[in-house]
């Protein structure tokens, strides 16, 4: 509220609330992909992919044998195979890969909903991505606290390089 004289009084702080959609992407070369995105301007997104699913769909392209349950190779026909499909999410160019597939989907299928084609080209829209990631193991267990500590410790060193 503002008194007589213009001067600001009151202030309370209101509790803003911003919606947030998630579409789910089953993309032929990733598998399974989550986008979440804000339903208001700047339309920040988070992109969630997982190498797993990445791994599971380039071994069946290939004719590799395999099973998969949840996030888990159960049964695979020729595991050497599947360490040399694994191997390429560590090539430099997976880089590259993973922009195109975020590409392909958040500005044709998200995004369209909130600025569509014309609007995105036209004011120049565009998304930077960043990588960070963290995983949990449920079967993984520390007798000692160290132990622990030190996995956790490269973990957050090798997500900083």
């Amino acid at each position: 509220m503002r008194s007589s004289s213009g001067v600001l009084q009151n202030l309370e702080a209101k509790r803003a609330f911003v919606n947030h959609y998630s579409f789910h992407i089953l993309d032929p070369d990733w598998g399974h992909i989550t986008i979440k995105m804000a339903g208001h301007p700047p339309f920040g997104a988070q992109i969630m992919l997982n190498g797993h699913e990445y791994v599971a769909c380039r071994a069946r392209t290939t004719g590799l044998g395999l099973t998969k349950e949840g996030n888990c190779f159960t049964v695979v026909s020729k595991p050497a195979d599947l360490v040399q499909v694994a191997d390429t999410l560590s090539e430099t160019r997976t880089v590259g890969r993973l922009c195109q597939v975020c590409e392909r989907w958040i500005y044709s299928a998200c995004l369209c909903f909130a600025l569509d084609l014309e609007s995105q080209q036209r004011s120049g829209f565009r998304y930077d991505y960043s990588v960070y990631q963290v995983e949990c193991s449920r079967n993984l267990i520390f007798h000692l606290g160290g132990q622990m500590e030190q996995v956790f410790q490269g973990m957050i060193d090798r997500t900083r390089a």
